[in-house]
């Protein structure tokens, strides 16, 4: 079970936080993001959550928190290990665990980072974690935009297509290539490469 001790949250202490967490952003190297998240589909359903070095580092640039192993058990199967993380600022303590196979390589490495990261990912406030995965996907989805208008714009050259008829069949729907998401520009992408889409686009 968790142990807090510390303050109760008053206004003071949640503008305190919310400065800390806009401090922290700063310090994020965006270039670094899909190293502090990860994302797997699981029964269809996007499993989104912060790796061990995407905690670490939130921890490092934040500061004030502790942590140490205060259990560790084998079993010959399994290992189990238990973290405990301090905030030095609120003096809140928190656990968390894992476990792991004894027979994984690098077993006793994975559970203690899994252990660790585990315990002091409670500590990192939840504003703080959905800004970092809410950048991760912001700059995913313009990364994949500039490339999908580049596919685009290169296929309509190469296959001698009209960008004026794209734009104008787009212009009837109220939409443009640079405010399309990635999906619809996916869809733009999938059609051009049709009989269909090449008919419809072809250049005078």
């Amino acid at each position: 079970m968790d142990t807090y001790v510390g303050p109760s949250v008053t206004e003071d202490f949640m503008k305190m936080d919310a400065y800390d967490e806009s401090l922290i952003m700063k310090g994020i190297s965006l270039e670094n993001l899909d190293e502090y998240v990860y994302t797997f589909q699981e029964h269809g359903d996007t499993i989104v959550g912060l790796t061990v070095t995407g905690v670490m580092s939130l921890c490092q640039i934040r500061g004030g928190i502790t942590s140490e192993m205060i259990e560790f058990q084998n079993d010959s199967k399994n290992m189990i290990a238990i973290f405990a993380a301090t905030d030095e600022y609120t003096k809140v303590t928190v656990h968390g665990g894992a476990e792991v196979k004894c027979n994984e390589p690098f077993a006793v490495a994975k559970l203690i980072s899994k252990a660790e990261r585990n315990a002091i990912k409670k500590l990192l406030p939840i504003g703080l974690v959905k800004t970092v995965v809410k950048t991760y996907f912001e700059d995913k989805e313009k990364i994949e935009k500039e490339v999908l208008l580049s596919s685009i714009k290169d296929r309509f050259q190469h296959l001698n297509l009209s960008r004026d008829k794209l734009d104008n069949y787009l212009s009837s729907k109220d939409q443009q290539l640079k405010t399309m998401t990635s999906k619809q520009l996916r869809k733009v992408q999938s059609f051009i490469v049709t009989k269909n889409g090449q008919d419809f686009f072809k250049g005078e």
